[in-house]
C-alpha cells in the first residue's frame, strides 16, 4: 500500500462490501502510531471492509467484542449489523488493551457501555464516522481530520431525518395554494445539538433521495466547511462536470 494513497482493488468496488465506522477515540489512537503501524491498520480496515476479518478472536467476558491483529497491531472491534464493523480500539498490543480487561468467567459479560462507561442507551448516539476505501484516497488526511467530513448520523439524528421525510411526504400544498406558490420546509435546530454535520447529510439525502431543492444557511465561517462534507462534495462534483 502506498505510504500516501489507499488505492482500491477492481474487486473493493462492488456493492455488497461491509462498511467499517469508527469511533472517535480510536483516531487519537491511530494517530499516536508511527508510519509503519499506521499503515497496518489501513490495512485491516480495507481487509475487513472486503469481509476479510483477519486473524480475529472473540474477547473473553465480553459480550459482542473481536478481536483482529497482524504484526504489533491489533484493532477491536463489534458488529453494528451484517453490513457494518463498528471499530472501537487500535492500536499496538501493549496499548490497545488499557481499559479492556478479559475475564472468561465474567458473568454477566460486558458490553460495548460497560467498556466505555456510558449507559447502554447511550451507545447509539456516539459519534461515529465512516471509512471508505473507495473515497479515501489518502489514509493520513482522514485519520488527522478529514474523518470529521465523513459523519454517520446517529440513531436520533436518523429518525429526525425519517420524519421530516414523512412529513414532506404527507404534507399537502394544495391547502395553500391560494395564498403562495411557493412550497417549502424550513428546518431549525438548536445550538450544540450536532446542527452543522445534521443538517448537511439530511440535507444532502432530500436531495438526492427525494429530488427537492435545498439551501443550507450557514455563517460565512462554514460554508467552505460544509463543502468538504463526503456526501455534500459528491453532489458539488457532480454539479460541476
Amino acid at each position: 500500500m502506498d505510504s500516501q494513497t489507499l488505492k482500491p482493488n477492481v474487486g473493493d468496488l462492488q456493492s455488497d462490501v461491509i462498511a467499517i465506522r469508527i469511533v472517535r477515540a480510536a483516531f487519537r489512537e491511530i494517530q499516536k502510531l508511527s508510519h509503519q503501524y499506521s499503515e497496518t491498520v489501513a490495512e485491516i480496515l480495507k481487509q475487513m471492509s472486503q469481509g476479510n476479518l483477519g486473524d480475529r478472536r472473540k474477547l473473553e467476558g465480553y459480550t459482542d467484542l473481536l478481536r483482529t491483529k497482524q504484526g504489533d497491531v491489533r484493532v477491536i472491534w463489534e458488529w453494528i449489523n451484517s453490513q457494518e464493523i463498528l471499530v472501537i480500539k487500535a492500536g499496538l498490543r501493549r496499548d490497545v488493551y488499557q481499559g479492556v480487561i478479559e475475564d472468561r468467567d465474567r458473568n454477566p459479560t460486558y458490553t460495548l457501555a460497560n467498556l466505555m462507561g456510558i449507559e447502554e442507551s447511550q451507545v447509539e448516539d456516539i459519534p461515529t464516522f465512516n471509512f471508505n476505501v473507495n473515497k479515501t484516497y489518502s489514509w493520513y488526511q482522514f485519520i488527522y481530520g478529514a474523518y470529521l467530513y465523513s459523519p454517520h448520523l446517529t440513531q436520533e439524528q436518523i429518525k429526525l431525518f425519517y420524519q421530516l421525510s414523512e412529513t414532506l411526504t404527507s404534507y399537502s400544498y394544495s391547502r395553500y395554494s391560494e395564498l403562495t406558490n411557493i412550497n417549502s420546509f424550513l428546518l431549525q435546530s438548536a445550538p450544540g445539538t450536532g446542527k452543522t454535520v445534521c443538517a448537511a447529510v439530511i440535507a444532502s439525502k432530500f436531495y438526492k433521495n427525494h429530488d427537492y431543492n435545498v439551501v443550507l444557511i450557514l455563517p460565512e465561517a462554514l460554508c467552505s466547511e460544509v463543502k468538504e462534507y463526503t456526501e455534500i462534495k459528491e453532489i458539488w462534483l457532480f454539479q460541476t462536470k
